[in-house]
């Protein structure tokens, strides 16, 4: 058994590693990715909706069975406990609003500024955040790309492209441990993000929920919402397969599962992380195409899980690097 797992096991776990010295392509991408699906999320909602509910439904919808405190910690985070001692938010705030947030979020894409515009985008991307858990939502679906900007957020100003960049004329790449504890942190946001559904399926149903989830039974029903034009992500292909299959549920909830379980092993394991990357990205997929429910924003990040430095390192920076000793040589 020991000679098992040296020879087929142990070769194939790689920490991650906290402060190990990387190049910045990595963290360039997940910056350009959270900010990208930011502009997205908010150039293509109307968020002034909540100008318009009155203040007696800012009263968070709580679960049935779980209400540990009379008010979560996200009333004062997300700044929404200001609304108890000033009016409402209009919806002429919340408009200019919504426009800073994708100015902002433009601003940092673009390199101009893009720390301080990062931490503006975040800001406001929490304060909305917040009027949607106090008023309709147990869950959001941007709270992987909020976490992102958190983690941008804090991460050195040095670390981030800028527009000179952008153009080109900006400084030769360097290995810095500034450019791999950030990426150390998205890596664990998104496991513990993953691993505590995969948790809080046993504690709420049970270790043996993969086998009491029937989507058979709930395909009917949702197959007849796919009918009406207004309807939103349910697929009547999909669901119909998913009706007269009832081992698809099953299956699909025992990958899932273990994939929520077992995610940290993207920090520990590289060669398996398309493996969690592609099953979470289907999950996400699947739920919006027979609940309509969008948390697609989350398998947008998923792709920020694989190593794009090791990927930069054997493209082009070796090489590159190669050429400019041999030209200082040479001088």
């Amino acid at each position: 058994m020991q000679r098992f797992l040296k020879s087929h096991i142990q070769p194939h776990i790689q920490f991650f590693g906290v402060l190990r010295k990387s190049l910045p392509y990595h963290f360039w991408l997940l910056q350009a990715f959270c900010l990208m699906y930011v502009i997205y999320r908010f150039a293509s909602r109307d968020y002034t909706i909540y100008g318009l509910i009155d203040s007696d439904m800012f009263i968070y919808p709580r679960h049935r069975s779980f209400d540990p405190w009379p008010t979560p910690l996200s009333h004062l985070v997300s700044f929404v406990f200001l609304y108890d001692f000033l009016p409402g938010p209009s919806t002429t705030f919340l408009w200019w609003l919504q426009i800073g947030v994708v100015f902002s979020s433009g601003c940092a894409l673009l390199g101009i500024y893009p720390r301080l515009f990062t931490r503006l985008t975040f800001l406001g991307f929490l304060h909305f955040t917040g009027l949607v858990l106090a008023t309709n939502s147990e869950i959001e679906g941007g709270t992987t790309s909020l976490f992102t900007l958190l983690i941008l957020s804090l991460s050195p100003k040095s670390n981030f492209y800028t527009f000179t960049d952008l153009l080109g004329k900006g400084e030769p790449a360097e290995r810095t441990t500034d450019h791999h504890w950030p990426i150390f942190l998205f890596l664990l946001a998104m496991s513990v993000f993953y691993g505590s559904a995969g948790l809080l399926k046993i504690i709420e149903v049970g270790p043996n929920w993969a086998l009491r989830l029937h989507l058979e039974r709930v395909a009917p029903s949702h197959l007849g919402y796919s009918v009406f034009m207004t309807s939103r992500g349910f697929n009547p292909a999909i669901l119909a397969f998913i009706r007269d299959n009832s081992w698809f549920a099953p299956l699909a909830a025992c990958i899932t599962q273990f994939t929520e379980l077992f995610f940290f092993a993207v920090l520990f394991v590289p060669r398996a992380r398309w493996l969690f990357v592609l099953s979470m990205g289907l999950l996400h997929f699947m739920v919006y195409n027979t609940g309509g429910i969008n948390f697609l924003g989350n398998g947008f990040l998923l792709l920020m899980c694989f190593d794009y430095n090791a990927l930069a390192e054997k493209l082009f920076y070796a090489r590159h690097t190669k050429i400019l000793r041999i030209q200082k040589s040479a001088a």
